[in-house]
């Protein structure tokens, strides 16, 4: 007998309500911090201690799973970030969705609000991202599948908005950058590069004329952040945003893919240290081996992201300002 048709949107659907779930129950069981938007009222009942915060991503987790498995049984599997050396994604030809219901349990803990839920579906054997959800400790939830990406900015309204797209910046002289450094060895991995830090030792001696900042975080919600600029009737961005995010040392593809995918489809430019180019087929590829790690620039744009992989190889692509 055929397995029933499951269609991008119906998986997209389900994975946005089981995300909202995984939120709520984040919220309860953390003691209700202020930031999120799920409910009015809130009163902080303490920090939530180590155990607590693996009793919060098993619960959640547990939740999230529990969404997609009562509407589409065993036609989707789900992979969570704690059963990744157990379990391989399928590729039978089921939709296979990677979870991390908490991603950035430390930021959750102290209570600063750029952790987020994360989630990727994908189909191994057709080669193909079948949808991407992301949701922000501030309540927006930003999707993609292949043929819409948006932002739901309130979790009790389903009504969406479109993304406003990256900033169109074309030149690190210009531009606002962040990488994932809050470990020890991925910070050290910016300084291991000599390329990156003759890029950054020019910037330095522009001084004031420049507008290079470099920021010390990345990841899923810094993706989705990047490609909601705010513009005005121009279609120009209003104020500062982050241009470009890259990671030299190489993050899990739960870590990386779900922002990617909705950055890229929103307008930016995804590819690897050497400027290639990180297609749909190749994220899929990577989502299929959870464990692998991925280096990679996100950029505002494709002439960006080029001039950084060459800042990378050679330290000598930053321009110097007009004179």
């Amino acid at each position: 007998m055929a397995k029933p048709y499951v269609s991008d949107n119906q998986i997209l659907s389900v994975m946005v309500a089981g995300m909202i779930d995984a939120m709520k129950t984040i919220q309860r069981k953390s003691g209700d911090p202020p930031v999120l938007k799920f409910r009015k009222h809130t009163v902080r009942k303490g920090k939530p201690t180590e155990k607590e915060l693996d009793e919060i991503d098993t619960a959640a987790e547990r939740g999230f799973r529990e969404y997609l498995s009562e509407e589409f049984k065993e036609d989707v599997q789900v992979i969570g970030e704690e059963s990744l050396a157990e379990v391989t994604p399928t590729t039978d030809g089921r939709v296979c969705v990677l979870v991390d219901v908490v991603d950035g349990t430390d930021l959750l803990e102290m209570d600063i609000p750029l952790w987020c839920c994360a989630a990727i579906a994908f189909n191994a054997k057709d080669r193909r991202i079948v949808a991407s959800v992301i949701s922000l400790a501030s309540g927006e939830i930003y999707k993609a599948t292949e043929k819409e990406v948006s932002v739901q900015r309130d979790p009790h309204s389903r009504l969406n908005d479109v993304l406003r797209g990256p900033s169109g910046v074309t030149s690190l002289r210009k531009a606002r950058l962040a990488f994932y450094g809050q470990k020890a060895k991925n910070f050290l991995s910016l300084y291991d590069d000599p390329g990156i830090l003759a890029g950054i030792r020019k910037q330095a001696t522009l001084g004031k004329k420049t507008g290079f900042r470099i920021y010390n975080f990345a990841g899923n919600p810094m993706m989705v952040r990047m490609v909601d600029r705010i513009k005005d009737e121009n279609n120009d961005p209003i104020g500062c945003g982050i241009d470009l995010i890259f990671d030299l040392g190489g993050q899990y593809a739960h870590d990386v893919l779900p922002g990617a995918y909705i950055a890229k489809k929103a307008g930016a430019y995804f590819c690897d240290l050497a400027g290639k180019e990180i297609t749909e087929e190749r994220m899929v590829q990577l989502a299929a081996n959870p464990l692998s790690k991925v280096k990679y620039i996100l950029a505002a744009t494709r002439k960006l992201g080029k001039q950084m992989s060459r800042a990378i190889s050679d330290g000598a692509a930053v321009d110097r300002p007009r004179t």
